[in-house]
């Protein structure tokens, strides 16, 4: 008897031993090719079942999860046209999930992820968070994915290439281990907020000539026009939520509005996997301190990022991204220095969702057989130089523009989405499907009922550009192709005030 009872106490020992080691946090370090973390090896899902009871214990709570997503085989390149012309050639960093969890005294739960990709798929978000959802206990709307915006990830409209279906199998399933990991690693937390004030690393990427012309949105504009700040837009405040925890690395939880093409645009040549600046900037704030770091893109649709910092850098260059993310991490730090740092009061996790009706801008309805012809020219054969000289004559100016008006014409007069906001305490954040222009992501942080506000876009499923008034009265490429009537990016920012109005009311 006595043999079995110690038999019995070395086994729940044992048991005790190995659910700690599960707890485990991600290294720092730079995650590059050669010094990949061992940490971000995901999580076994067995903990799924002990996660769930370990909640409702009175106290907040905050843990942290990430998986690598890096492709494994060559893939299409999503964010520079064609994805099938442009395949990739090896990466320059692994890309990952990364998963933020916050579970408040009662037990309620939520899981904020951020994906380095371009967007979030609908079919293939839903199901990961399904699945996250069933392993983890986490309602379905408590789990909310945003992607980075990087323009050198996987393209997963091309399920022709075997590769893409083995990456999405594998992001999935690192989605469950990221999730898995955050709810093993949470810790007694408090929050607090501070800024870093980012301005010249971002800037409305629109410029006009002094006769009001357009001349283009990217690169050479400095020289050939004036950049126009219009009221409220080009907003460089990066928003920071710091989350102590005990026993445990601190979290550096971020939401800026930055497009991440750093790498080059529409550069035929760059070909490697890159996070982009996000990743570098990650890595340098790990390496460089104890925190962990998550970063939420924001309203980025007409934000844009140097594409250059050095004059002796070549454009396209994999050197840019990290001088980029490098120079970004060292200015939040150095602004975190010195910034006031407030506390964040905790309280009860709260969501509320709706399905937002978009109005469809069917202007150019009379185009729509020449934009189809158009579109499927350039699918075909990838002839630009066709489509622009045959669009010209209809006033339509690129591929994008052919396929936005042939779409249009087989759209409802409304595209219905789903938004999302979430409420903890007096922290509260937004989410929205959508690449929305500053101005109505500064309209919803300023007339929020609470200053600590994440404006998160590109969140669980891709609806396309929503620009503000401005991009329509002056003309903008995102105008052009959208496909939403002016004035709708001014009804949904009214509506995300009213839900977090209504969360602080309860």
């Amino acid at each position: 008897m006595k043999r079995a009872l110690c038999f019995l106490f070395a086994a729940m020992l044992i048991a005790l031993l190995v659910s700690g080691c599960n707890g485990q946090t991600p290294s720092q370090g730079e995650t590059t090719p050669e010094t990949k973390e061992s940490a971000n090896t995901p999580a076994d899902d067995s903990s799924a079942e002990e996660t769930k009871e370990s909640t409702g214990n009175g106290v907040f709570m905050a843990g942290y999860g990430r998986a690598d997503i890096t492709p494994e085989e060559s893939v299409p390149l999503s964010g520079y046209g064609r994805s099938d012309q442009r395949m990739s050639q090896g990466f320059l960093n692994y890309m990952y999930t990364t998963c933020v969890a916050f579970t408040d005294e009662t037990g309620e739960t939520i899981l904020m992820f951020t994906s380095d990709f371009v967007v979030s798929p609908l079919d293939i978000t839903t199901e990961g968070r399904q699945m996250v959802s069933a392993s983890t206990g986490v309602p379905f709307d408590n789990i909310t994915v945003t992607g980075t915006h990087t323009h050198n990830m996987i393209d997963t409209s091309y399920t022709q290439y075997e590769a893409v279906l083995m990456w999405i199998k594998k992001y999935k399933e690192a989605m469950v281990a990221a999730a898995n990991q955050a709810m093993a690693d949470r810790k007694p937390a408090k929050l607090s907020w501070t800024t870093a004030d980012l301005e010249g690393f971002n800037f409305v990427r629109h410029y006009f000539t002094d006769l009001g012309e357009s001349v283009g949105d990217n690169h050479g504009s400095l020289a050939v026009g004036k950049l126009v700040e219009h009221t409220s837009e080009a907003n460089h405040i990066m928003s920071i939520l710091i989350v102590d925890r005990e026993d445990a690395k601190p979290l550096l939880v971020t939401n800026w509005r930055s497009h991440a093409h750093t790498s080059g645009h529409y550069s035929p040549t760059f070909k490697e996997i890159s996070s982009d600046f996000v990743g570098y900037a990650r890595d340098y704030i790990e390496k460089k301190t104890d925190y962990l770091f998550a970063y939420y893109q924001g309203d980025a649709g007409n934000i844009n990022p140097f594409t250059r910092l050095s004059a002796d850098i070549e454009e396209g260059s994999p050197l840019i991204p990290k001088e980029y993310g490098n120079a970004l991490a060292e200015k939040i730090l150095a602004d975190m220095e010195v910034n006031p740092h407030e506390e964040v009061k905790t309280g009860l996790v709260s969501v509320v969702t709706y399905d937002f009706e978009g109005p469809v801008n069917h202007t150019m309805d009379q185009y729509a057989a020449i934009g189809q012809t158009l579109r499927d020219k350039w699918n075909s054969d990838g002839d630009t130089t066709y489509v622009l000289n045959v669009g010209k004559e209809y006033g339509i100016e690129s591929p994008y523009h052919a396929s936005a008006i042939a779409s249009r014409s087989a759209m409802a007069k409304t595209v219905s989405f789903p938004v999302y906001a979430t409420r903890i305490g007096d922290f509260a954040f937004t989410n929205v499907p959508l690449e929305c222009f500053d101005t109505n992501g500064n309209y919803v942080r300023e007339n929020s009922p609470t200053k600590y506000t994440f404006f998160i876009g590109y969140s669980n499923q891709h609806n396309g550009y929503l620009p503000s008034q401005y991009g329509y009265d002056y003309g903008c490429y995102e105008s052009d192709i959208g496909t939403f009537q002016p004035g709708t990016g001014e009804l949904l920012a009214s509506k995300l005030v009213d839900m977090l109005n209504e969360l602080f009311q309860k």
